[in-house]
């Protein structure tokens, strides 16, 4: 009786054993992956491994070897220990970074084309004790890989600094080949200090330089370059270059050929970033006229003729800093002053001789008047 029971709990215990199929396989991975053509990616996987079973018996069993394989109409191998093995359109092209006996899949795919995006499945093998062959698809954990035909230019940044001073430029571009970055190289020769960076963003890379050097005068207007350079593997290399303008300013000038004439003032200001620009009265602080130039150079101009001041002062503002000068009017209004005056005291001066000769006359005939009259030569007989 004991050994009938000790038998039934035996096959029950045995039944309740899960086939291949059924036992807790475990692949762990990125099941989206995107990518950029002629980059490689990376597909970080680890994997979990039971025994087998055969006949209701839990086989012990090693895994020992790791296929890759894309999903297509058939499958085809897209990695697999035996080079021969692999399909014409991977091979060369993929290598296993892990180590199946320590339940590492990791797999990377080197110069990417397009026709490589799809599914991909991972199967593992491994050894029985007895002999046989042990082996697992894990369909229900793809990877989904989309390739993208990227414009793999770098990115150029830069704030505007004033020149003379400390200019930072950064340069950055995306990959997915972690084992093998693009090279980032600028073009300024009188760099002082350049910093490669690294970050992870999801399943791509960023690679930053960073460049200071101390901004001059020769540098305005002055392209700058940087130039990414990625190995193609047996393809050689391939280099993508971006440019930018170096952002440079400085304070406002106002220039010599600023000055005025008899009717007007011409204030020439020269600056980067463009000035707010204004006419001021002789104290300095009452706007007369103002305006926001456009351009780096601007000529503003100011009728005086409706001006009753002695100075004027042009003042011209931006980020980088502030110009004034003061115009004196006195070798331009001052000689239309002096004639508008002379005229005045002439008119003036005649005003007053007329009518003094005017009142002399009158004084002098009226005498003349009483004279006669009290004259007896001038009396008449009636």
């Amino acid at each position: 009786m004991a050994t009938r029971q000790l038998w039934i709990i035996s096959l029950v215990l045995c039944s309740a054993l899960p086939s291949a199929a059924t036992v807790n396989w475990k692949l762990t991975v990125t099941n989206n992956i995107q990518a950029y053509q002629h980059d490689c990616v990376i597909i970080n996987c680890t994997f979990e491994y039971n025994n087998c079973t055969e006949e209701q018996k839990k086989i012990q069993s090693t895994p020992e070897k790791g296929i890759w394989m894309k999903k297509e109409g058939m499958d085809v191998n897209l990695y697999h220990p035996n080079s021969s093995q692999i399909h014409s359109d991977f091979r060369g092209r993929t290598e296993l970074l892990g180590n199946i006996s320590q339940k590492n899949c990791t797999l990377k795919i080197n110069n990417l084309r397009k026709t490589d995006a799809g599914q991909y499945i991972f199967r593992v093998e491994g050894i029985t004790t007895k002999g046989g062959i042990c082996h697992y698809r894990y369909i229900e954990q793809p990877v989904k890989l989309k390739v993208f035909n990227k414009d793999t230019r770098p990115v150029i940044t830069m704030d505007e600094v004033k020149v003379g001073s400390l200019a930072t430029v950064t340069c950055s571009i995306n990959y997915t080949c972690v084992s093998n970055p693009p090279d980032l190289n600028w073009s300024h020769e009188q760099r002082e200090n350049d910093s490669i960076y690294k970050n992870r963003h999801g399943d791509q890379w960023i690679l930053t330089s960073i460049l200071t050097f101390q901004t001059q005068e020769s540098d305005l207007d002055t392209m700058i370059n940087c130039t990414a350079k990625y190995n193609l593997s047996s393809s050689g290399y391939e280099e993508k270059k971006e440019s930018t303008l170096l952002k440079l300013g400085y304070p406002p000038r106002i220039k010599e050929e600023s000055a005025c004439s008899k009717n007007q003032c011409v204030c020439v200001v020269d600056s980067r970033p463009p000035s707010v620009i204004r006419w001021l009265s002789s104290d300095g602080k009452s706007v007369i006229s103002n305006i926001s130039a456009k351009e780096y150079k601007v000529e503003y101009e100011l009728n005086i003729l409706d001006v009753n001041v002695g100075v004027l002062y042009c003042e011209a503002i931006n980020r980088h800093g502030k110009s004034t000068v003061s115009f004196s009017l006195g070798s331009s209004l001052g000689f239309l002053y002096i004639v508008i005056s002379g005229f005045a005291v002439l008119i003036i001066i005649l005003l007053a001789a007329i009518f003094y000769m005017w009142r002399f006359r009158i004084q002098k005939e009226k005498k003349n008047t009483l004279y006669m009259m009290t004259n007896p030569l001038y009396k008449t007989t009636e």
